[in-house]
């Protein structure tokens, strides 16, 4: 079943689509007006490059994020996120989740780079850690700061965009017995 969720996460791959679309809301001059006015989907594939300290490989994820844009300059999303990493301990993989809020700050809401947003995200979560010696599961706090990169609007997804991001997350476990190197927290790229 995850592997469904995470096929159809994936196959998504970041397409933010509108969840009502009104002709007055409709400004093609700068690319956020694809999310404006209106509550929106945006159902994310996505990479992680893990932390070394880990003891995990790379991996593959997606993410949901339910959102609404409150000015021309700043977007307040709910975010759950999902990962699976390869590892050579005793399970063969590791698993990260969380749910959260993530703000989306444009600010340049017109001219020549309208498109590009900052984000930055809090998350709770849990983990599955697999280490050589063993399982171990824990709850952490997941901080997340990147750049975005919003493509449309499209008048194929209901005048909706496509987002591409980049994100360094950090997971404060507070536990350093995990991984090794005795590091309670974990710092890692996501795209």
């Amino acid at each position: 079943m995850k592997r469904a969720v995470l096929v159809g996460a994936v196959l998504a791959s970041g397409v933010a689509i509108p969840a009502a679309v009104s002709a007055q809301d409709l400004d093609y001059s700068y690319a956020n007006q694809a999310i404006a006015n209106r509550l929106y989907i945006a159902p994310m594939g996505s990479h992680l490059w893990e932390d070394k300290k880990r003891n995990t490989d790379e991996g593959w994820g997606g993410a949901l994020s339910i959102g609404k844009q409150l000015s021309r300059t700043l977007s307040i999303e709910l975010n759950g996120f999902y990962h699976e990493m390869h590892t050579d301990g005793v399970s063969k993989h590791a698993e990260l989740w969380g749910a959260g809020l993530n703000a989306l700050v444009f600010p340049f809401p017109s001219g020549g780079a309208q498109n590009i947003y900052g984000i930055v995200g809090a998350h709770y979560g849990e983990g599955e850690e697999h280490p050589s010696s063993g399982e171990r599961n824990y709850e952490t706090v997941f901080g997340s700061a990147g750049l975005g990169y919003l493509f449309g609007p499209f008048a194929w997804l209901n005048h909706g965009a496509i987002r591409a991001e980049a994100l360094y997350r950090m997971d404060f476990h507070d536990e350093p017995v995990l991984g090794h190197g005795g590091e309670d927290e974990f710092g890692e790229a996501v795209a």
